[in-house]
């Protein structure tokens, strides 16, 4: 109920809104979007297990995410969720998120445990990233072994898991 602008009444609306639909709702563009706003989001999953004991980067083959930014200004926030299990002693390991073939990352570091046996830990990278373009990018996921040991990248929950999401610049 409404009342009028001298307040001597009201104005009753009853039913009004009956045949709105959705389509009557305009669409927002990512144009029209506030920055900060997530235009798009891709992700990639994968159980297969990627085995190394070398000191030189090895690339994750079981998955990689792609995304096309829609504007130059845009950043890519890159999450990249695994399990990673190593063996040896001392051991341990370390990672590096790639984009197309550049390292958008340092070289991070992984558990390290000097016991022997084996060692698991559940991680998570994260990188945000501008690749001031509007083409295709691809990002990956790079690893390699602390010492020598034994080192396996795995997924536990169901597989790795890499997400891209697209923030409005």
């Amino acid at each position: 109920v409404l009342e009028t602008v001298s307040g001597s009444g009201t104005i009753a609306l009853t039913n009004q809104l009956s045949g709105m639909t959705s389509a009557s709702l305009p669409t927002l563009t990512s144009a029209e979007m506030p920055v900060g706003s997530v235009i798009q989001l891709t992700s990639d999953t994968s159980s297969q297990a990627v085995s190394t004991t070398s000191g030189s980067l090895v690339e994750y083959t079981g998955c990689s995410v792609s995304i096309t930014p829609t504007s130059t200004s845009s950043k890519i926030l890159v999450q990249m969720a695994f399990n990673a299990n190593f063996q040896g002693s001392p051991s341990g390991f370390r990672s590096v998120i790639y984009r197309n073939n550049t390292a958008i990352t340092t070289t991070q570091g992984g558990t390290y445990d000097t016991n022997s046996g084996n060692s698991h830990t559940d991680l998570v990278r994260i990188a945000l990233d501008a690749p001031s373009s509007t083409s295709a990018v691809t990002y990956k996921l790079y690893f390699f072994s602390h010492n020598g040991g034994l080192v396996q990248i795995y997924g536990p929950w169901g597989g790795v898991l890499m997400t891209a999401m697209e923030i409005k610049g």
